[in-house]
């Protein structure tokens, strides 16, 4: 699990000066058949002319690489140093965090490949297998995220430094076996991130029976396995909300059931966090942080802007709409090409509004706070301002060509029967959330790790951005049907 941090300077002895290497050079046509990930390596890099100094690395041991290095005239220096490679567990890897926070660590890696291996949790989607849904997202996302053009070539060195293990959040032993675990056992995790969970916002008893054996009795098997394989960090991704209907300026360790819930996820979610808290401090162990993320939203760092794996949360409220207006219409078209009139009041506060994280910002400072050793447990994940109720929701409607809705200021009596529909459907969802006082997040333990990287605002702009992302993406595949 070792390599050698290798640091070597080119000069051209005939010419007594700094080498200029291009990427057609001798020099990297023999470099590929020795290291093809060094090649792309100092294609990516070497840009600027002259480029005295590079840094790759080197498997310890590797007497090949060795000798090619000693039989290069151009390296006047080669300095060796030692370093651990990081091993790093996801649980959750095809979800939008999860899948985020995958090629945020990979872009902060990109140089060096193979300096990180990676323990990937997830499950299988329907004939796909976890490890083909992770190359897709490679292969989709992989391009774009990391902002480098011979992605391809670097993802294969990626691939090979990954390890899957299909799970099961509410199976016994997550549903490994026994030779997957027998493996882990023998493995040492630096970071394990459990980021997966059940997003649900409905009421019902097999609702809060899933909530319960996937969030908190799922989570209680994660920590299991995180002590066994010794993990330096357990890492788990809960929610801003489990501050329930709390308001005010909320701290990222403040921990109560008195003020209720909005529904039975945030319960879960904090039911939780107390388990791993409570479990790391019996134990007198230090090696956990907890991420508390707000509502997550699509990209609006990392192109493509607006991306995400899933419409849920806000973008689930404005499908309620387009399938009302596509069952509706009466005219030909696609599902912009038409407006819908409807007679509905809303209930939304006009003095507070929905505090929305864009996805890659969260895995950004998920992974700087871990990068930079925080003495912290705590963070939110968050943006620095809600963006009113009234604004994000007319964007929606807006956008998806719905008119005639009212914003009230508490829920109409003597409903219409599309209020009937609407408050017993999606209105009963998230009308909890529209009706409550503003919340602010506090963000200090994180803001000190952010090196200046700041939380995109969530504006007009910036949110009709992510609508522009899923119109495109549902009207195109059809999804509002």
């Amino acid at each position: 699990l070792t390599t050698q941090t290798t640091t070597f300077s080119f000069f051209d002895p005939k010419r007594s000066q700094p080498l200029s290497v291009s990427p057609s050079s001798p020099f990297l046509a023999r470099l590929q058949r020795v290291r093809p990930a060094w090649k792309i390596f100092l294609e990516l890099n070497v840009t600027i002319d002259p480029f005295p100094v590079i840094e790759c690395e080197m498997d310890t041991g590797d007497q090949k690489m060795g000798q090619f290095l000693s039989g290069e005239s151009i390296f006047t220096s080669i300095h060796l140093g030692t370093i651990k490679m990081k091993n790093i567990a996801i649980t959750g890897v095809t979800g939008l965090l999860g899948r985020n926070l995958f090629l945020e660590i990979i872009r902060n890696n990109i140089h060096q490949p193979e300096s990180v291996r990676y323990f990937l949790f997830g499950r299988s989607s329907q004939s796909v297998s976890l490890s083909d849904r992770v190359i897709q997202i490679l292969d989709r996302e992989g391009p774009d995220y990391s902002g480098i053009e011979e992605f391809e070539t670097i993802k294969e060195t990626i691939l090979r430094n990954c390890r899957f293990f299909e799970i099961d959040l509410c199976a016994p032993n997550l549903g490994l076996n026994r030779e997957d675990l027998q493996w882990l056992r023998q493995q040492s995790i630096d970071w394990f991130f459990h980021t997966a969970a059940s997003t649900d916002f409905r009421d019902g008893e097999m609702v809060r029976s899933n909530l319960n054996a996937t969030n908190v009795l799922g989570t209680q098997k994660v920590v299991d396995l995180s002590v066994k394989l010794e993990s330096a960090q357990f890492v788990y991704v809960s929610s801003a909300y489990v501050c329930g209907n709390n308001s005010g300026l909320i701290s990222p360790n403040s921990i109560s059931f008195e003020h209720g819930f909005r529904n039975n996820y945030e319960r879960s979610k904090l039911e939780a966090e107390i388990f791993v808290r409570d479990f790391f401090a019996n134990r007198n162990l230090n090696g956990f942080k907890i991420f508390r993320p707000s509502t997550i939203s699509g990209r609006l760092i990392e192109s493509p802007i607006g991306a995400t794996c899933k419409f849920d949360v806000f973008y689930s409220w404005l499908t309620w709409f387009m399938r009302l207006k596509k069952k509706l219409q009466t005219k030909s078209g696609d599902c912009l090409s038409n407006s819908l009139s409807l007679n509905l009041q809303v209930f939304a506060n006009a003095q507070a509004g929905l505090n929305i994280v864009p996805v890659d910002y969260a895995v950004k400072t998920m992974y700087q706070v871990m990068k930079g050793n925080a003495i912290e447990e705590s963070f939110h994940l968050v943006n620095e301002h809600e963006i009113p109720h009234r604004l994000y929701l007319r964007i929606m409607l807006e956008k998806g060509g719905i008119e005639g809705i009212e914003f009230v200021n508490r829920k109409p009596v003597n409903l219409n029967p599309h209020e009937q529909f609407y408050y017993k459907t999606v209105g009963q969802i998230f009308s909890p959330y529209f009706a409550g006082p503003p919340m602010h997040f506090d963000t200090r333990s994180a803001d000190k790790y952010m090196n200046g990287l700041s939380c995109p605002t969530m504006d007009a702009t910036n949110f009709g951005k992510l609508i522009d992302y899923y119109l495109e993406q549902t009207c195109r595949l059809e999804i509002v049907r």
